[in-house]
């Protein structure tokens, strides 16, 4: 099982690395979207 949370952390960072780049590119600006990525910690 410990192999999977490995999975699930990289897959949880690379998610966090796309909304990033997404809002730098000006393609997000939806608050939902910023509460999303902010309710991570």
């Amino acid at each position: 099982m410990p192999q999977l949370l490995k999975y699930v952390d990289l897959a949880d960072d690379i998610f966090v690395d796309i909304i990033n780049s997404l809002f730098k590119a000006g393609i997000i600006t939806e608050p939902s979207a910023s509460a999303l990525v902010g309710s991570k910690g």
